[in-house]
Formats: structure tokens, sequence, C-alpha cells
């Protein structure tokens, strides 16, 4: 992403429903957690992506 001529960098949080409960990683992937939101709070999460936390638990207060 370019800026006014300066590099930057783009987060994209999103929420999702799955059915299936297998995870299948791909080579940019480690791992991965199934964590109810609230509890995703108290993780070492990037700023913009505990204000996408809050929003969805605002929005979504029970889940989907």
């Amino acid at each position: 992403m370019m800026l006014s001529g300066k590099r930057g960098i783009s987060f994209l949080d999103y929420a999702c429903k799955t059915k299936p409960k297998e995870i299948i990683l791909n080579s940019e992937e480690q791992e991965f957690i199934w964590i109810d939101p609230k509890e995703a709070l108290n993780l070492p999460v990037e700023t913009y992506t505990k204000k996408a936390i809050e929003k969805f638990i605002k929005k979504f207060p029970n889940g989907f």
C-alpha cells in the first residue's frame, strides 16, 4: 500500500462462520485457535485488530 509516496502495511480483519471444524493451514500460517471474542481482547493483538474485535462484540454481543 502506498500513501503519499510512503510505504505502509494493510491489515484485513474479518469474522466468519464455518461448519467444518478441521482447519488446514497453508505455508504462511503457523497456528490457530478458536476463541470467544471477549477472550480475544486479552491476547497481544495489534491496536486496529483489538478495535475490530470490540466492534464485533458491540454489534454481535451473542456471536453470530
